[in-house]
This record gives C-alpha cells, sequence and structure tokens, in this order.
C-alpha cells in the first residue's frame, strides 16, 4: 500500500504541475525510473477535477492534461442523443477503467460496459461505484463472430490490443460478437461507443443486427496504423455503416479533440485523404474520431 500511495504521490504531482515546468520534468522522470520497477494501481487527480484508481503505467491523465478537449466530443455528443430520444442506452466497446462513463457524466443513463482485459476492467467497479451510475459490465473480447482464437495481448500506456501474428508468447482468447452479447442481455443501445485498439471493423462486422435494428448513435475510433495491424483496410469501416444500412453525414474529430469537418460518408476520397495524413510520418493527427450523426435504414 505504500508504494502504491508513494506512485500515486508522484503521478498527481507530475500531473498538476504547471506544463512544461521544472517541476513537471523532475517528477516526469522520477516516475519512469518507477515504471521500469514497478506498476501499481494509484489514485489520480485530473487536471479538471476528476479522480480515478487506474495503472501507474496509464497516460490518461496526462494526455488530457495536455489536450483538455480530448473525449469532451463525447460528453456532447452522448448527450445530444439523450435530448433526441429522452434516454441514453449507452454500450461502451473498450469500457477500459470507466472513464468513458465519467467522461458523458450522465447519470439518468444505462451503460452496458464490455472490457476484455482484466487488467483494466477491474478498475471500473472502482470508479463507478458509489457515484449514481446504472452500469453493467462483461468481461469478454468481441469480434466479427463467436469463436476461440490465439492471439498475442499487447498492453502499453493504459491500452491493450490482441494482436496476430507478432513475436511474443500467444494466448487463446475467446471472441464474441456485439449481436450475440445484445441479444443474451437483451439490452437495446441508442449510442454506442467504440474504441477497440484496431478491433473496430472486426467488431462491427459482429453488429450488423445491432444497427439494423436499433439504429444507435455511433462514436467511433478510426486509427488507421493500428486496423492495418489487424490485417484490415481502413476504408472498411465504412463499408460496415453501409451495408449494415448505415447513410448518413459524419463529424470528424482529430486525436486533441478538435473538430475538423463533416463529411458524407460516400466522400471516399476524402476520406482516403483524411486515412493517408494519419498513416504519415511527419502528421501530427495519428488518429480520428468519428461521430455518427444519423442512421436511417436502406430505402
Amino acid at each position: 500500500m505504500r508504494v502504491n500511495k508513494f506512485c500515486g504521490f508522484i503521478y498527481n504531482k507530475q500531473i498538476l504541475s504547471n506544463q512544461g515546468s521544472l517541476s513537471e520534468k523532475i517528477f516526469s522522470k522520477l516516475r519512469k525510473g518507477l515504471l521500469k520497477k514497478v506498476d501499481p494501481f494509484v489514485y489520480v487527480v485530473f487536471s479538471d477535477g476528476n479522480k480515478m484508481y487506474m495503472p501507474f503505467s496509464h497516460e490518461l491523465p496526462m494526455y488530457k492534461k495536455y489536450n483538455p478537449k480530448f473525449m469532451s466530443n463525447l460528453r456532447s455528443f452522448a448527450g445530444a442523443v439523450k435530448s433526441k430520444n429522452g434516454n441514453l442506452n449507452c454500450l461502451d466497446i473498450g469500457a477500459n477503467i470507466g472513464d468513458s462513463v465519467i467522461e458523458i457524466g450522465i447519470k439518468d443513463a444505462n451503460y452496458l460496459l464490455v472490457e476484455g482485459n482484466k487488467k483494466y476492467s477491474k478498475f471500473i467497479k472502482m470508479n463507478l461505484q458509489n457515484k449514481g451510475y446504472k452500469y453493467d459490465v462483461i468481461e469478454t473480447y468481441l469480434g466479427s463472430e463467436n469463436k476461440n482464437t490465439s492471439c498475442k495481448l499487447v498492453e502499453k500506456t493504459g491500452t491493450g490490443r490482441l494482436e496476430f501474428g507478432e513475436e511474443g508468447v500467444e494466448k487463446e482468447f475467446k471472441i464474441r460478437t456485439v449481436d450475440e452479447l445484445i441479444l443474451k442481455k437483451g439490452f437495446q443501445p441508442n449510442f454506442i461507443k467504440l474504441g477497440a485498439d484496431g478491433f473496430e471493423i472486426k467488431i462491427l462486422k459482429g453488429t450488423k443486427y445491432v444497427l439494423e435494428h436499433y439504429h444507435p448513435a455511433l462514436f467511433l475510433q478510426w486509427v488507421p496504423t493500428q486496423l492495418r495491424k489487424a490485417f484490415d483496410d481502413p476504408m472498411e469501416i465504412f463499408d460496415c455503416l453501409e451495408e449494415c444500412g448505415v447513410y448518413t453525414d459524419l463529424n470528424i474529430y482529430d486525436n486533441f479533440g478538435h473538430f475538423l469537418m463533416n463529411i458524407g460518408i460516400s466522400d471516399r476520397k476524402k476520406l482516403e485523404q483524411l486515412c493517408s495524413y494519419a498513416e504519415s510520418e511527419g502528421g501530427k493527427i495519428k488518429y480520428y474520431y468519428i461521430a455518427v450523426e444519423k442512421i436511417e435504414r436502406k430505402a
């Protein structure tokens, strides 16, 4: 427990120090040195005042410190969905430590949180209990079909993803589809947040029934480099949406949370340009968030 408190002290000092200050640099160096030996859970105070439990190695607090708009679009989009529908049934895929629920901040809502990595999912209850949120947690990995598959779990700076064909120890993981999960739970989402570190296309392929029957609003993470590591074409994410009967405009945000443009899902040329820029070595934008405003059935 002493290690937890000491590491938490170091991390909180790094977070609350002024950006670029000597103090921040000192505590950053101390934290990096400690992380070479330990990675305990810590209680962190974000620069915006939120407080959460997480692994010492989790970089979310620092990312939010330097990018205050990060994920604020998720909060506003979820709020708009609730205002329009009168309720919010949120399916959070890639729930991590429960931070998206806290970011959304709507307590008069229902949340189904899916996180396969127990290193992170164990923090969800710690962060959400006794805060008034109505939620259920399912520990499973999602994909295009129900099956068992052998791959490697890669963990880094607060995220974990499955990778195929990489060097290292492979384990067998049980994969489920969103459709199977939702039908079994009897949950009807009108809002889906999907951030799965490169598995987004595979997951969407297993979400056809949900998209066609419930037409939820979507908030998607689009990381071209990670999608290619999962042996998917990044542009296929838009094919998945069209095949599921989704015709809409897309609001595109950069990985810092800034709004970039509103674009039609059929404007593949412009979408390909965005994809190429994210994959370029000199580009500052490495990935995007996509908010799907309207979902309609195919005529």
